[in-house]
């Protein structure tokens, strides 16, 4: 995109879970208290596919408790209700239910299920899974548009099943998990539900079979709910649950640290059965401009859901949000230093960032600055990864997607039978993942920079001269095999291996305040403060594991899965620059 661009629509974040590991959903009310006792009748949300309208499918996030929770098991202690049957208008419009009162005096038509002379004459639909099979039966007549179950009580929600058709002469019944569509169009006398029968020919013809026994022809059908009996020893603080916290979106307010609004947003994985539950929280009508920043800090929690309501709380104050404008960035210059010709046995390079604020030198104990960039972003600078772990080889650049099975560089583009797997190395076993390092903000057309490539880096470069260099270019290592391969020194050895903490180890003692090239990057982002800036980590969770991008903390019994996940979200979105 070119300097103008602006961005006014984010998915903070994209996720979702499998519905058929947690199907159910609950939400607190806006004093932040989640009710999950059986006394509270059905607490779960209802859901309804992607895009379809339904009641709680988009909420603005100050009109949420500021979390929602993924869950399973949850006894809905629901009484029998008869289902909403939609209706339509006289414009030929439908509406998802009518009253009486627009029947008698503005011709809406409410829909009557009654099967047709010709009988059900079911078939499968699309959208069939191998636990449900979708039918179209004739259940009605002609003259009705099309209409998907919304409403508080329209059966089109998965999470407020299951439902049943009942012949009322007979007191024939099916059970069935929920409507995707009442009707499809004014032609059709079809109605199209997910069964519980499995998607086989054998279970089609026994769906055709029990269908056409039960509900004959000229048969009426009621439509109700279907209540469940709550099992032995139910205890709903036992069950397992994924939390999301957000926020409740105060930062929206008058004077406060965004822009714009906040959504909260979910739904079943587009408009077929599928197993997968989309959520997201959407952030939008601002307007995101070049060297403008994002900023969002939420939250998971991985706990019995009777832990939900204390721990989830406890975090509320804690996700925060922030717009950071270009000259918030009060960035440093950042260098690397390199030794490596053609005439080297080594191809190694280290990293050297100004000791001030606002700095533009640098200092190395060898070598020579090859690739100039920044802490924080820039015009025409692009974030530059350090990428390890697959096999011996590295990477250096902004291609994340270096190692990835299925890469054609020659013509610069990715061909794996349509899959993008970032995650995967090419020629690796599944197992073996690549490791990646943000190293600083670089321009991508730089030829130095660009020259380091395949260039090993070494944390300590700069800060010492190196095992066995005494400082002259082309000299190998005192301390090296008949390869010329680099050994380590007693002192590295008992070190080990380099760690994640070790990125970046250049001595900034000057800084006063400063550890790190990785801290600089950090504190050089002077967005606006959080209240709580300089707090501690968020609030001990009754011994759960806390999880953050740059510590983790474990204290407590191990036999409980209490993993508290600090998403901290920069999301570096300037038009110019990515």
């Amino acid at each position: 995109p070119g300097h103008d661009a602006s961005l006014n629509y984010f998915n903070v974040p994209w996720s979702g879970v499998r519905t058929s590991h947690l199907p159910d959903i609950v939400e607190p009310d806006l004093s932040g208290k989640l009710k999950i006792d059986p006394s509270d009748g059905d607490v779960r949300l209802p859901i309804y596919g992607w895009g379809q309208p339904g009641p709680r499918s988009i909420l603005n996030i100050q009109n949420t408790g500021g979390y929602t929770t993924f869950t399973r098991g949850v006894w809905p202690n629901k009484t029998l209700v008869v289902l909403d049957l939609p209706c339509a208008k006289p414009d030929a419009g439908m509406v998802d239910s009518c009253d009486d009162e627009q029947i008698a005096n503005q011709n809406y038509t409410r829909m009557e299920l009654k099967v047709p002379d010709v009988g059900t004459k079911c078939f499968r639909h699309g959208g069939s899974t191998p636990e449900s099979l979708v039918l179209a039966c004739q259940f009605h007549p002609t003259g009705f548009g099309q209409n998907s179950g919304g409403g508080e009580n329209g059966g089109g929600s998965i999470a407020s099943g299951p439902y049943q058709f009942v012949n009322p002469t007979s007191g024939a019944k099916l059970i069935f998990r929920r409507i995707h569509h009442w009707s499809w169009n004014a032609d059709s006398r079809h109605t199209y539900f997910s069964s519980f029968y499995n998607d086989t020919a054998d279970s089609l013809r026994q769906a055709q079979e029990d269908i056409s026994a039960a509900f004959p022809p000229g048969s009426s059908i009621e439509a109700f709910t279907d209540p469940l009996q709550m099992p032995d020893n139910y205890n709903a603080g036992t069950l397992p649950s994924l939390t999301m916290v957000y926020g409740t979106g105060e930062e929206y307010k008058a004077g406060g640290t965004v822009a714009g609004a906040g959504r909260r947003r979910l739904g079943s994985g587009g408009n077929i059965l599928r197993d997968y539950t989309v959520f997201t929280i959407n952030h939008h009508f601002t307007q995101l401009g070049p060297g403008q920043t994002y900023f969002a800090r939420q939250f998971l929690i991985s706990d019995e859901l009777g832990n939900v309501h204390d721990n989830a709380n406890m975090l509320l104050d804690e996700t925060y949000m922030a717009q950071i404008d270009d000259i918030d960035y009060a960035g440093r210059s950042l260098q690397l230093y390199s030794s490596a010709d053609d005439n080297d046995l080594q191809e190694v390079f280290g990293a050297a960032a100004s000791t001030a604020v606002g700095g533009s030198t640098t200092s190395c104990d060898q070598g020579t600055p090859v690739c100039t960039g920044r802490t924080t972003p820039d015009i025409n600078l692009s974030p530059f990864f350090y990428i390890t772990g697959c096999g011996n080889a590295t990477y250096f650049g902004p291609d994340m997607y270096y190692f990835m099975p299925g890469r054609n560089f020659s013509q610069d583009i990715v061909d794996h039978n349509g899959t993008i797997r970032s995650y995967a190395c090419e020629g690796q076993p599944p197992h073996v993942h690549p490791s990646f390092r943000l190293m600083g903000y670089f321009d991508p057309s730089d030829e130095g920079c660009a020259s380091l490539q395949n260039y090993q880096y070494m944390p300590s470069y700069c800060s010492r001269r190196g095992v066995g260099m005494e400082g002259e270019r082309g000299t190998a290592p005192a301390t090296s095999d008949a390869t010329g391969d680099q050994q380590l020194s007693e002192e590295e050895e008992e070190q080990g291996p380099p760690q994640e903490d070790d990125f970046f180890a250049i001595d900034l003692s000057d800084t006063g305040d400063v550890a790190n090239v990785t801290d600089v990057a950090d504190k050089d982002i002077a967005g606006p403060e959080s209240p709580d800036e300089e707090a501690s980590p968020p609030p001990d969770l009754s011994g759960a594991t806390t999880t953050s991008a740059s510590s983790t903390v474990a204290s407590g019994p191990s036999s409980l899965l209490r993993i508290i996940l600090a998403v901290h979200q920069l999301v570096r979105l300037a038009g110019h620059r990515f």
